[in-house]
């Protein structure tokens, strides 16, 4: 395991007692205490403490964070592209444009949409030095996330990614290989890369596959990438139901993103629109080991009574990023009524101010009040973690490693506690 995930999670070692202890996977503790070896759970109970316990007072104990869903390499980003409300097509314009510009100097072609011309090369920036900056945003993404208490990210990785993690504490990762393209010849390099890649020794993280969107990959493309997470027993994660245009694109092959495609000069007749829609890609991506649908905003009761049934599938909500779009309210009440896993991202700096979690936690609190503290903070938890396949994060159990987090909250009462925990102020790691 890697330096900083060591240092990090594993070096946690002793008991801490605390008002309130919430497992997630069990009922909370009251009084409770709860002892650590090298980072791993191996005791809880509430009541009396043992003579070596840590009273740490009148606070909460949760396990650390989980963010299902980031684009690390916009973590230089000081505000989002775009303006708030932008149409989505148009704000995939201004990533390009973007991307273009930070690779223009060496002459790399933009990877965020498919079949991307290779941009001219006015300056004499060195290829290296462009290297460097993008890693250099990455790896400030990952100190902002730890920082806001983050335990376990899911990466949307393009290349060049990182090829060794900073010596210092963050989250863990697991990188989604981003897939895409409109034309065979940008399907199969991008695919080419991915699996190079999972065969590297030089990949510091855990891998995923990500067929991009709908908008940017081609349907092979998106049962390839199914096949290879259920033959490598990898995770999949699709951006999905992202907004009205895109249903539009699939199901009459016309509007906003066909506009957007023809602009970029990557449209390709036969492709759209496509007979079953994005029921057809939800039935393609479940065929995969596991898979996060992400975003999910425009999905209708039939979609969401498909997703229903996959016990293998998660939708990954990213508040901010939503209401920046300022898209229609978003399903979650039907996703959770239904019984669908969400878990929560917060996407990128490109559409987000900031990386903090917490802070997407507090969105949905105000968003829905009607949804208890309780499922919102197990969405950031236990049912992040668990879209991810990680079961020894997200909880506070006996042989988790989830590293723990105080909140500094004040409750006789376990109404008064829920009523309080989600406006409190952002958690901080427990150290030992």
């Amino acid at each position: 395991m890697d330096v900083a995930i060591v240092n990090a999670f594993e070096s946690l070692t002793g008991c801490f007692s605390a008002r309130w202890i919430l497992p997630m996977m069990a009922p909370l503790l009251k009084e409770g205490w709860i002892r650590v070896e090298a980072g791993r759970i191996v005791e809880r109970a509430s009541g009396n403490r043992p003579d070596d316990c840590r009273d740490l007072g009148d606070c909460a104990l949760i396990p650390g964070l989980v963010n299902c869903h980031t684009h690390l390499e916009f973590s230089d980003f000081e505000k989002p592209l775009g303006r708030p409300g932008i149409e989505l097509a148009d704000w995939i314009g201004e990533v390009v444009r973007s991307r273009q510009q930070a690779n223009v100097q060496s002459a790399t072609p933009d990877s965020s949409m498919p079949d991307s011309p290779t941009p001219a090369s006015p300056t004499p920036e060195s290829p290296t030095s462009i290297v460097l900056r993008r890693q250099q945003s990455i790896a400030a993404g990952l100190r902002e996330s730890y920082a806001g208490g983050v335990r376990l990210v899911g990466e949307i990785v393009t290349f060049p990614w990182l090829t060794e993690l900073p010596e210092e504490p963050i989250p863990e990762v697991i990188g989604f290989a981003e897939t895409l393209g409109l034309s065979p010849e940008r399907s199969a390099a991008t695919l080419q890369a991915a699996v190079e890649w999972f065969d590297s020794e030089d990949r510091p993280i855990a891998e995923g596959i990500s067929p991009h969107a709908p908008y940017s990959t081609q349907l092979n493309l998106v049962t390839t990438a199914a096949m290879y997470s259920l033959f490598r027993q990898i995770p999949l994660a699709m951006h999905l139901a992202e907004s009205p245009a895109e249903r539009e694109l699939l199901e009459s092959g016309t509007g906003p993103f066909r506009e957007a495609l023809e602009r970029l000069g990557v449209w390709r007749e036969g492709l759209f629109p496509q007979p079953k829609g994005i029921l057809g890609l939800l039935e393609i991506i479940a065929t995969a080991s596991r898979f996060l649908l992400i975003h999910g905003n425009d999905l209708n009761a039939k979609e969401i009574a498909f997703l229903a049934d996959q016990d293998h599938g998660s939708v990954v909500y990213c508040p901010r990023t939503h209401a920046y779009f300022q898209h229609a309210v978003h399903p979650l009440p039907a996703l959770l009524e239904a019984g669908v896993r969400v878990g929560l991202g917060t996407d990128s700096r490109a559409s987000n101010p900031d990386l903090r979690l917490w802070s997407e936690i507090q969105s949905v609190h105000k968003t829905f009040p009607q949804v208890p503290p309780e499922t919102i903070l197990r969405m950031a938890t236990q049912w992040g973690a668990e879209a991810l396949g990680r079961q020894d994060c997200g909880r506070l159990t006996d042989g988790a490693k989830p590293g723990i987090l105080r909140v500094d909250v004040s409750a006789a009462t376990e109404p008064e506690l829920w009523g309080k925990l989600l406006d409190a102020p952002e958690p901080r790691w427990l150290i030992s």
